[in-house]
């Protein structure tokens, strides 16, 4: 198997980890009746942090690139198109479908193809053009 298409796989997992996780966020959140806002900025933190850290250490593990800087820009340049795009893509599916579980099904499917991209971008831009 393509080495990218591996590591893609591991950090799409643990895409879908912390989408999991902080779906018990929400429900811990909503069933102790906590405040929403919080529970917003934590979860998009775990997010962050979370993906941050699979990024860093599968690169580190699969492309042996040891420059925390590099890896951070590469994650950067991979991180905010895939940001920016999700949130016009969710608001997107919702106003055309108007299922809530089917949209969220076409929303999650579509955002692991746009991880997709995002990632092939910053790992051959960055990591693979300075790495070799």
């Amino acid at each position: 198997m393509n080495r990218k298409i591996k590591v893609f796989l591991i950090y799409a997992y643990s895409f879908i980890f912390l989408y999991m996780f902080n779906s018990l966020v929400t429900w811990l959140f909503v069933r102790f009746k906590l405040s929403p806002l919080i529970g917003t900025f934590l979860e998009a933190l775990i997010m962050i942090v979370g993906l941050f850290f699979s990024f860093r250490y599968l690169i580190k593990k699969y492309y042996l690139v040891d420059d925390d800087k590099l890896i951070t820009k590469a994650w950067l340049f991979h991180f905010i198109p895939f940001i920016v795009t999700s949130f016009l893509l969710f608001f997107l599916i919702f106003s055309f479908i108007k299922i809530p579980s089917f949209a969220i099904f076409v929303y999650l499917n579509l955002d692991i193809l746009l991880l997709f991209f995002t990632y092939k971008f910053a790992v051959e831009k960055f990591i693979e053009e300075r790495n070799g």
